[in-house]
């Protein structure tokens, strides 16, 4: 279990450093409206890593029935191509940077969204974004690789959900405990990440994708 969740620290770590769906939680949080927008964004947000993470667990544990021989170099070829689109995706990241000082226009209207379409913009953003896709499949075929018991693999995808989803969660609990202090605090949040969104994403990409193809070389050799 404990070589499992190791495993699953960075791609946790990934899908929390995602500075739009972080900037759109909190201009919701900070609208006129209460926290209830902004708590549905999260249980969407939530929804969207817990779905894409356990559909790649389950797929993972068909396929490696009966195939045990094969387990090993499989896993390699998978870290392989995962470990080249992470890096591929920071080259592209690393691009934007400076390009992107504002926020998207579209995000302005978050200020005004009810509860349901906080959900869904949640689920989208979690599940449909190409880095936290990736990286939530690549937790769950960690997860599904590690032949833990079925107990160990819900603790698992638990443990990787909760720690993707600190930095959404993380505001809202924040603005509901003291929503006066939370506003200030978040504010400043928000401007540094509209600046330093790109760069940001762009060097955590790179970290994991280089430690895949560090682990996929090591398999195959």
């Amino acid at each position: 279990m404990a070589s499992a969740v190791g495993q699953l620290l960075p791609f946790g770590v990934g899908v929390a450093v995602s500075p739009i769906p972080i900037i759109a939680v909190i201009l919701m949080l900070m609208s006129h409206r209460d926290a209830a927008a902004g708590l549905a964004f999260a249980l969407g947000w939530i929804a969207g890593i817990t779905l894409v993470t356990l559909v790649a667990l389950v797929v993972t544990s068909e396929s490696s029935e009966g195939k045990a021989s094969s387990g090993s170099t499989g896993a390699a070829v998978a870290q392989l191509i995962l470990g080249i689109a992470f890096v591929a995706l920071a080259v592209m990241q690393w691009r934007k940077r400076g390009a992107n000082g504002s926020p998207p226009k579209w995000m302005a209207a978050l200020e005004r969204v009810g509860p349901a379409w906080a959900a869904g913009l949640g689920l989208v953003m979690s599940a449909a974004n190409p880095k936290n896709l990736l990286l939530s499949v690549s937790a769950g075929l960690a997860i599904g690789a590690a032949a833990l018991s079925a107990a160990g693999e819900v603790v698992a995808v638990a443990i990787f959900v909760a720690l993707a989803s600190i930095t959404i969660g993380g505001p809202v609990a924040y603005y509901l405990v003291s929503s006066a202090k939370a506003r200030v605090t978040l504010q400043s949040w928000r401007s540094w990440l509209t600046t330093n969104n790109a760069a940001v994403i762009a060097v955590v990409l790179l970290v994991i994708g280089t430690s895949q193809l560090g682990k996929a070389i090591t398999g195959l050799s």
